[in-house]
C-alpha cells in the first residue's frame, strides 16, 4: 500500500512530503555497503523515510546530482521520476538481493583470454555482473564468461556479482589469471599453448615426451654419431654436447611418438606455431657446425620436414621438404641474413598451405610450395657432420648447444 501511496502523490502532495522531511536530511547518515540496493539512497542497507528525506533536501537540481543525493535513474537530476522508483522499492532491505556469486574461478585459456565460471544463484531472475581490475565489463544471465582481447602474459583480476529486479550483490572474491605468453613478437592469433617444455625444474630430460636419441642410442644421424651420455639438463637449460672429430660425438632429442621407447608417449602436431630459445655455439663468428632444430613426420618426405633453423654453412637457414618418395625430394627456403651465433629465437607459423619464419620475433622467410598437412614431432640436434663437404659451419667442439624453451602453439 505504501508503495501505491508514494507512487500516486500529486505535485501538491509531493510538496508537502519534501516540506516535510527536508529537515531530516541534514541528519541522513550516509552509510557505504559494497551490495547496492535500488531506491537506497544512503546506502544503509534499506529503503525508507531516510532516503526520501535526502531526496527532499535535493529536491529539483537539474544536473549533476549523483545516486547519494537522490538520483536514482541516473540522469543528472532529482525529480518525479526518481520519486516513482523509490515508491517502488519502498520497504525492499537487503535481504532481498541475491546472494554473492562464489566459486569463482579464472582460467587463462590462450595468450589473449580468460575463461570465467561460478555458482549459480538459487533465486530466479538473477543476471551477473562480471568486473574486470574493478571495472564492469559485462553482464550475463550464464555463469560462465569468455573474456577475450587480451593483452599477451598479462595479469588480471575477476569479481562478479549477483543482480535481480532488487539491486545488486556485493562483488565476490577477486580471483587473477594470467594470459599465457604467445610467440616472440606479437605475432597475431588466439595462441593457446599445447605443447610446453621450459626445462626449469628439470635435473634431467622428461622421456615421457623426449627420447635422448633418434632410433637408439649411438645412431648416426646428420652424419655424426648420437649418445644419450651428451644430454643433459642443469641450471634451467637442455645441454646437447658435440666432442671428438668430426661426426664422432653429438647430442639429438626427439618427440617421436611412434619410436618405440619405453614409457614415451612423445608429442606431434599437425598447423600452428612452434618455438625454441636457443643458444647456437658459435666459431669465427658464424654458426658452429651442422645444429639443427626441425620438425619431421612420419614418412618422409611425404609427411613433410619443417626446419626451423638450421647452420648450414655458418649461416642461420630454414627450409620445407616435401616429395613424392625418398629420391623426390623438394626443398625450397632459403638463410637469413645477419649473425644468430648465441641465444635467438627461432619459430615458424604452419598454416594450410605456408609456413612462415620468424627469428627473434621478425619474419626472416615465407614458403607456399609443398607444405604438407601431416602430423610431424620435434627434433633438436648438434651435429658435427659434413653432409659431404655441403652442410656444416667452421669445425669446433667441444660445443655446447643449449634450449631454454620449446613450445608449440594452435589457434
Amino acid at each position: 500500500m505504501i508503495k501505491q501511496k508514494l507512487f500516486h502523490l500529486n505535485k501538491k502532495s509531493i510538496a508537502v512530503v519534501i516540506l516535510t522531511i527536508s529537515l531530516f536530511a541534514v541528519h541522513s547518515k550516509v552509510l557505504v555497503f559494497a551490495a547496492q540496493l535500488t531506491g537506497d539512497v544512503n546506502g544503509d542497507g534499506v529503503v525508507n523515510i531516510e532516503d526520501l528525506a535526502i531526496m527532499a533536501a535535493n529536491w529539483g537540481v537539474t544536473s549533476g546530482a549523483t545516486l547519494s543525493t537522490g538520483d536514482l535513474n541516473a540522469d543528472g537530476a532529482v525529480n518525479i521520476e526518481d520519486l516513482a522508483i523509490l515508491a517502488d522499492y519502498w520497504g525492499d532491505t537487503l535481504d532481498d538481493l541475491p546472494a554473492t556469486p562464489s566459486g569463482l574461478s579464472a582460467d587463462a585459456i590462450s595468450n589473449s583470454a580468460v575463461n570465467l565460471s561460478w555458482t549459480a544463484d538459487s533465486g530466479s531472475g538473477i543476471t551477473y555482473v562480471v568486473y574486470r581490475n574493478g571495472t564492469e565489463i559485462t553482464s550475463t544471465s550464464n555463469t560462465t564468461y569468455g573474456d577475450s582481447g587480451l593483452g599477451d602474459d598479462d595479469t588480471y583480476g575477476y569479481s562478479v556479482a549477483a543482480s535481480n529486479s532488487y539491486g545488486t550483490s556485493d562483488q565476490s572474491a577477486t580471483v587473477e589469471a594470467t594470459t599465457q605468453v604467445g610467440p616472440s613478437g606479437g605475432v597475431p592469433g588466439d595462441w593457446s599453448l599445447i605443447f610446453d617444455d621450459e626445462f626449469t625444474n628439470d635435473t634431467s630430460l622428461n622421456t615421457s615426451v623426449w627420447s635422448p636419441d633418434w632410433f637408439g642410442d649411438g645412431n648416426a644421424t646428420n652424419d655424426t654419431y648420437m649418445y644419450s651420455s651428451n644430454v643433459s639438463i642443469a641450471n634451467g637449460y637442455l645441454n646437447l654436447e658435440a666432442t671428438g672429430a668430426a661426426g664422432a660425438s653429438g647430442a639429438i632429442i626427439s618427440t617421436n611418438p611412434d619410436d618405440d621407447q619405453p614409457g614415451h608417449t612423445g608429442f606431434q602436431y599437425a598447423y600452428g606455431f612452434a618455438e625454441a630459445s636457443i643458444y647456437v655455439p658459435p666459431a669465427d663468428g658464424e654458426i658452429a657446425n651442422w645444429p639443427a632444430w626441425w620438425a619431421v613426420g612420419q614418412d618422409w618426405p611425404m609427411d613433410g620436414e619443417l626446419d626451423f633453423m638450421e647452420g648450414l654453412g655458418g649461416s642461420a637457414c630454414y627450409h620445407f621438404h616435401y616429395g613424392t618418395s625418398p629420391s623426390d625430394n623438394n626443398g625450397p627456403g632459403g638463410c637469413a641474413s645477419g649473425n644468430y651465433t648465441g641465444w635467438h629465437t627461432f619459430g615458424a607459423n604452419w598454416q594450410p598451405g605456408v609456413v612462415t619464419y620468424y627469428y627473434d620475433g621478425v619474419q626472416v622467410g615465407q614458403i607456399t610450395t609443398g607444405i604438407t598437412s601431416d602430423p610431424m614431432y620435434l627434433i633438436i640436434e648438434n651435429s658435427t657432420g659434413s653432409c659431404d663437404g655441403g652442410c656444416d659451419g667452421p669445425f669446433l667442439t667441444p660445443t655446447d648447444m643449449q634450449v631454454a624453451y620449446v613450445r608449440v602453439w594452435q589457434d
